[in-house]
């Protein structure tokens, strides 16, 4: 019991997006062994602030820059799998950093903010086909339990449960980004592909060890059209 109330907490959730509207889904996929990246993570933390319940921005950390002297602490094979499947929906010969992927329907460079503020006002009248609701989000000491409710899902779509950090701050001391300081926001800390099957589901993220335990932590959920992986509704709990 005693280790009950010391690890877990409850975040209830409220519905964020209905049927007919819904926030901008923003995925950075970002290193920070790549020089070209920090102007790239500056920017969408600029646009969080800027256009806040607007959009929701995940910001993948991949592993492939990892071999020129810095390992980031944020990257993992599967955010770099999760980036290789883009490029094969985008039938792009290579996948690169920074790129952004606005609501799975179009790609940008990640530090071009011309590009990436019109592919994002280019979203805001589309019609939303479906609604998620965050029920709740229970933490403990090494993961999260999600519970969340569907409305008109699109028939086999995918939903994507992610976890994710609100800031972090690296002193980073080798590779093209050495002597710097690096700060990243929305870093995805785990995330997990589900088929939709029902109208109310449940699913445990575990937590890596780099989150500290009183790192501000946010879960997002987003449905994706299964012939074309288009982002369909999205969500993610406020505390």
């Amino acid at each position: 019991m005693k280790s009950i109330l010391l690890t877990s907490f409850l975040l209830l959730g409220t519905i964020f997006t209905a049927i007919g509207q819904s926030p901008t889904v923003i995925e950075l996929f970002t290193s920070q062994g790549c020089s070209s990246c920090p102007p790239a993570d500056k920017l969408i933390t600029r646009l969080s602030e800027e256009l806040k319940e607007d959009v929701i921005i995940l910001s993948y950390h991949v592993d492939y820059w990892d071999y020129i002297g810095w390992k980031d602490p944020y990257a993992s094979a599967s955010n770099t799998n999760h980036q290789y499947e883009y490029g094969r929906t985008f039938n792009i010969r290579s996948v690169y950093t920074p790129q952004a992927v606005i609501n799975g329907r179009n790609h940008v460079v990640g530090s071009n903010e011309r590009e990436l503020r019109g592919a994002v006002a280019s979203e805001t009248s589309r019609i939303n086909k479906s609604a998620v609701t965050i029920a709740s989000v229970a933490r403990m000491a090494e993961g999260v339990t999600i519970q969340a409710n569907f409305k008109e899902l699109p028939d086999n779509a995918t939903i994507v449960y992610a976890l994710t950090v609100r800031q972090k701050t690296t002193i980073v001391n080798r590779g093209e980004n050495r002597n710097k300081t690096l700060k990243n926001t929305h870093i995805v800390a785990n995330f997990k592909k589900e088929q939709a099957s029902y109208s109310q589901q449940e699913v445990a993220l575990s937590i890596p060890s780099w989150v500290a335990k009183d790192d501000d932590i946010t879960v997002v959920i987003y449905v994706t059209e299964p012939e074309n992986g288009i982002v369909a509704s999205a969500a993610q709990n406020v505390k």
